[in-house]
């Protein structure tokens, strides 16, 4: 699947790993009858896209859609978010930012 800007998952998740070398946590902080709210954090420790990183904490709130096994093994997960918010702390600021490599 491409994103806006015709990336792919692949790309992106390659990209984040990068400025969060830590890992990009996931929470889950409440249950509705589904889907449940949760919380994505990491600090933020390495490049992402050439804007340096800055050492703070990242988090990320929105909605999940799990699905799991009969066994409750995660199977499945889709997160619902506002990538604006989120890219902004990446960026200084202006989350539509793009710089030539």
């Amino acid at each position: 699947m491409l994103d806006g800007a015709g990336r792919t998952f692949d790309f992106s998740h390659h990209v984040f790993h990068t400025a969060f070398p830590g890992g990009f946590f996931w929470e889950v902080l409440e249950v509705l009858s589904p889907p449940p709210v949760g919380r994505h954090w990491g600090v933020f420790d390495g490049e992402y896209q050439g804007f340096p990183p800055n050492g703070q904490t990242v988090e990320m709130y929105g909605v999940s859609v799990a699905k799991v096994s009969d066994d409750l093994r995660l199977v499945e997960v889709e997160h619902y978010y506002d990538p604006n918010a989120f890219l902004g702390k990446l960026t200084g600021g202006c989350p539509v930012a793009h710089r030539e490599p």
